[in-house]
């Protein structure tokens, strides 16, 4: 008021605890994954939908011969060999086909 006392007041508050506890739980899950995949001795790779890989562990690197680069365009595939022998097409790689047809690929 014109004499400088509060003469009312407006608290606007959200609980975000849920959206923290669920942010958390979503942290510790994909460490938990991280974890695992790093502790496998086979070469395991994940990519988003585009084909960009977001997650390898080390055996991956030693099959590839490189690391990565965060966020680079990278092929799975590569050193991947068909038996008879012959370097595997990009195409023919299991990762592509998931990622091209929508669809797991096993054996």
């Amino acid at each position: 008021d014109e004499l400088g006392e509060i003469a009312g007041a407006v608290n606007c508050l959200q609980d975000i605890t849920r959206r923290k506890q669920a942010e958390r739980a979503l942290r510790d899950s994909r460490k938990w994954l991280a974890d695992l995949v790093q502790a496998l001795p086979m070469a395991v790779y994940t990519t988003d939908a585009g084909g960009r890989i977001t997650l390898f562990n080390k055996a991956a690197e030693a099959m590839w011969g490189r690391t990565p680069g965060e966020g680079e365009m990278w092929c799975g595939s590569y050193r991947l060999l068909n038996p008879d022998g012959s370097p595997l097409a990009h195409d023919d790689c299991p990762m592509a086909i998931t990622l091209k047809e929508h669809r797991p690929v096993h054996g």
